[in-house]
């Protein structure tokens, strides 16, 4: 803001514009300078994606994060489970609350529903915890609201535990492609992947060895400084756009 101030004063004392056509000139300048922050804001994206492409080509450095992501979703998963058995104990203890007689018979229907969703997710967890009866839990808000925590922990539980199996077997893969470059087997031996010997299949060993250590790595780069190259152009053409459009009034 203080530049394009600035910038207006200037043109004013030189008498590029006068008070006639300075609402135009105001126009001008307020485009021109949100053309420039987006070109600013795009061409951010546009360096940082041809840069992670081009590290992803790098399988020592794709097997580094993969280690990082698996130890940190690791320590997801054990704060998951401390919050899973913190709910299990709150759901046993408001279950223990409630009077197994008529006058509580529909709260009943519906705490048994909830300990038949929890029963078979009892087993994956620590035994010996505490079950006291306290009273002021005898809503079916509460349990509700157990039901819908419960749901949501699990959600997130089945989501952490598929993207840490994940990453750890990319992991395990990734190390047995680097030990493949590393000896004179030329044939990547893994026991996530089947693989079959004879004839045909031992070109296609071949070839699937020779892109995970070289072409792989190549593909990624050419594809990188690709990317690059049509980012630099866009940019160019976006800040050549935008001087040609922009003309002071009586220029």
């Amino acid at each position: 803001a203080c530049i394009a101030a600035a910038i207006l004063v200037l043109i004013i004392v030189r008498g590029a514009v006068d008070w006639a056509t300075l609402p135009d000139t105001l126009a001008a300048l307020s485009n021109a300078f949100g053309l420039i922050v987006l070109i600013v804001l795009i061409g951010w994206g546009l360096v940082e994606f041809p840069r992670s492409v081009w590290h992803k080509g790098n399988n020592q450095r794709r097997l580094a994060y993969l280690e990082y992501r698996t130890a940190t979703l690791s320590e997801t998963l054990d704060d998951i489970d401390e919050e899973m058995v913190d709910l299990l104990t709150e759901i046993a203890t408001v279950e223990a609350s409630i009077p197994d007689d008529l006058e509580h018979k529909f709260l009943r229907k519906h705490i048994d529903w909830l300990m038949a969703k929890v029963t078979p997710i009892q087993d994956q967890y620590e035994k010996g915890t505490i079950i006291k009866k306290e009273d002021g839990f005898f809503k079916k808000s509460k349990i509700v609201k157990l039901h819908r925590k419960l749901k949501a922990v699990l959600l997130k539980s089945g989501r952490t535990k598929y993207l840490w199996e994940k990453a750890k077997k990319r992991a395990w893969f990734l190390e047995d492609v680097l030990y493949a470059k590393a000896s004179s087997e030329r044939e990547i031996s893994s026991p996530l992947r089947r693989v079959k010997t004879g004839g045909l299949f031992n070109v296609l060993n071949l070839l699937y060895y020779v892109y995970w250590v070289y072409v792989r790595v190549w593909m990624f780069r050419a594809i990188s400084v690709l990317l690059a190259i049509l980012s630099i152009l866009l940019v160019y053409s976006e800040l050549v756009m935008a001087l040609l459009q922009f003309k002071l009034p009586g220029s």
